[in-house]
């Protein structure tokens, strides 16, 4: 390209930009306007960046993805802290410096902390370790540090280029708040997964619902730890996840790279500054060629990435705020009496939708005891048959220990016999136990959770169909839109309430990404591993645990210095033993059922925090129709909202011309 074709180009750049700063400033002072202050700080944000000249490249995953260790990988130094979990508790940028330093940034109560870093890295000790790593005894709730700044000379990094690491999603709701605020900043996204694990539902959701609408339509794959697959399945495996990626993700053919990124930090890490030394190993890691891709990148479609992206998230908020502005019309529509008698309705048919609530609860309820009564009768079958199977056990068990002729060493050896045949009969009855846990137990509570699960699904559909019906009163519409059926409820609406539900479930409260596409029948899977601690804490504790105790004590007292014979204390003793199981068995399974309960537990409080949230949902709804007939003048009146309405069209039509013009650059 020729210098005037450059700067050509250059000026359309600008251009596009000073248009899209415009369009952006005036979009602002509409959400001003309508008192949307969030909005309005969004769009300024959005303009310093339109105006900036810097270019954010995003590290974008899952926790414990890889994401640090391929961000040390491109800078040649284990500079950021990575371990073997989740690891990065805020956004790090990356930015050129012939210096090392970090600039931590708080909340805002306290001014920025610069610190000194050392060539090798962040020392695990150091105060900048323990603010950028997450506090596991305290993961719930952020730090004191938002945001940080990393100085290093990092060759990627010239010319204006950040490299930014983030805490990854799908993990606690500050942490996931912290990523989606990077993504929002983002020019380019890296998105990070690993090659050894499947691609899961999380992760291609958040591309769709979060990637794309951010106006990420072209980002790039990094799939690690692909030396984690065997040398001989490699290259199959590369083929399917490649194309798993292109048809999941949506992402282009010549985006998707595989990493060995630990290899290659220790390369870069070993010989620092050279371009030659084991330049055929380096490039087998797969990084040379992410990095190429990306230089490539920048250097092709920065300025296409400086226009197109934010123009999307600005397309994006416009179409919101002609949202808003449309309900604040349809509402200023109803005439003062009919605006408060819609009101006086919904409040009146809460009621029925909090008894549909009531009556899921008290079906979880019932459901869950159900569950405690199987399981009680369940294993006291199961304790009563090993009780019969005890004798059969000592077929198996040879005691090597032996009582000798010495009646001196007689309780010595005695005890001795019992420790070892008490050992060898726990064996035998724990191995039973998780025969039957396998073969009786766990295949009983799937099926009895399956039934609740697709019990809960149609409960949520017909909760969420009424709630929607309800919603309709609010609206001039009302009148004229069709009667829902309820017990035909729409899925797709039903279908948001049960998304937030079973992601609270498998995830914790709060964690429900927006577009997850599933029920309560694919929750069960998210309930079995608490099922599974239920189970093993009871095991811990268990009945042969009780035996073995009241065993050893009979020992010591002398209860079978009486036998002359190993096999006659080994009869003893599992005749003890299913004595002890017969007398405990009652006690054992109730225990075993409160295990089990307790494990499923979480089941109910997040189903009616989910429905819950339905109802308040509906009740901050009135309250705002409350508030705008009590004020049928409003701030705003009807000619502003109109003026409103046609200024944002104008900014609409102005940013669909600019990615008109741009996004097939």
């Amino acid at each position: 390209m020729t210098g005037d074709a450059d700067r050509a180009d250059y000026a359309a750049v600008q251009r596009a930009r000073e248009g899209l700063a415009e369009v952006t400033a005036g979009a602002g002072v509409t959400a001003a306007a309508l008192g949307l202050d969030l909005r309005r700080e969004e769009l300024d944000a959005l303009g310093e960046r339109i105006r900036g000249d810097t270019y954010r490249i995003l590290m974008l995953g899952q926790g414990n993805r890889g994401k640090s260790t391929l961000l040390n990988a491109l800078l040649g130094a284990k500079v950021l802290p990575a371990m073997p979990r989740a690891t990065t508790a805020l956004p790090v940028s990356v930015v050129w410096d012939t210096d090392r330093y970090v600039v931590l940034h708080p909340d805002g109560s306290e001014p920025p902390l610069t610190l000194p870093i050392e060539e090798t890295g962040i020392s695990r000790s150091g105060e900048v370790w323990q603010a950028l790593t997450i506090d596991l005894k305290n993961r719930h709730r952020p730090g004191a540090v938002r945001h940080a700044e990393l100085h290093w000379p990092a060759e990627l990094c010239r010319d204006g280029v950040v490299l930014v690491d983030s805490p990854g999603f799908n993990q606690e709701p500050w942490l996931q708040q912290a990523t989606l605020n990077a993504l929002k900043d983002a020019d380019v996204v890296v998105f990070v997964i690993a090659a050894d694990l499947d691609l899961e539902p999380v992760e291609i959701g958040y591309a769709k619902d979060y990637l794309r609408p951010y106006g990420h339509e072209d980002f790039f794959v990094a799939c690690t730890r692909i030396d984690h697959i065997a040398d001989d399945e490699r290259d199959g495996h590369i083929e399917y996840l490649t194309e798993y990626a292109q048809d999941s993700l949506s992402v282009a053919a010549g985006r998707v790279f595989f990493l060995d990124s630990r290899s290659a930090l220790d390369l870069r890490s070993t010989y620092p500054g050279s371009t030659s030394a084991r330049s055929d190993e380096l490039a087998a890691t797969g990084l040379p060629a992410l990095e190429a891709a990306l230089e490539g990148h920048l250097v092709a479609e920065r300025a296409a990435v400086k226009v197109v992206v934010p123009a999307r998230r600005l397309a994006l908020a416009i179409s919101a705020l002609r949202t808003e502005v449309e309900a604040r019309q349809s509402l200023r529509k109803q005439r003062h009496d009919e605006a408060r008698a819609r009101c006086a309705t919904v409040r009146a048919e809460l009621g029925p939708l909090e008894e549909r609530r009531d009556q899921i609860r008290d079906r979880i309820d019932t459901s869950l005891e159900h569950i405690g009564l199987q399981v009680d009768a369940a294993a006291r079958r199961f304790l009563l048959a090993a009780a019969e199977e005890c004798s059969g056990w000592l077929d198996g068990i040879e005691a090597k220990n032996k009582i000798g002729l010495s009646p001196f060493k007689a309780k010595q050896q005695a005890e001795a016999v019992a420790a070892e045949i008490t050992a060898a009969l726990s064996a035998a009855f724990e191995a039973r136990f998780v025969q039957w846990q396998a073969e009786e137990l766990n295949p009983e509570v799937t099926r009895q959770l399956e039934k609740l699960a697709a019990r809960l699904d149609e409960d949520f559909l017909a909760f969420t169909a009424q709630a929607d019906k309800i919603r309709l009163v609010l609206t001039p519409m009302a009148d004229a839109a069709p009667d829902v059926d309820v017990d035909a409820a729409d899925r797709p609406t039903g279908e948001r309430l049960l998304a937030a539900a079973v992601a609270a479930l498998v995830a914790g409260a709060g964690a429900a990404p927006i577009g997850a596409r599933f029920g309560f029948k694919d929750a069960v899977k998210a309930l079995a591993p608490q099922f599974a601690l239920g189970v093993a804490a009871y095991a811990v504790g268990g009945p042969i645990g009780a035996f073995v105790v009241q065993l050893l004590g009979s020992v010591v007292a002398g209860k079978f210095l009486a036998a002359k014979a190993g096999s006659t204390i080994a009869r003893s003793i599992a005749d003890s033993l299913a004595e002890h199981l017969r007398d405990s068995a009652d006690a054992e399974a109730a225990r075993l059922a409160s295990a089990v309960t307790e494990g499923l537990g979480n089941l109910k409080p997040i189903a009616c925090q989910t429905l819950d949230a339905e109802i308040e949902a509906i009740l901050r709804q009135v309250a705002v129709a409350e508030e705008a007939a009590a004020d049928a003048e409003g701030a705003v009146d009807d000619r502003a909202l109109a003026d409103h309405a046609r200024t944002l069209d104008d900014h609409a039509l102005r940013v669909e011309e600019i990615l008109r013009n741009w996004q097939g650059r």
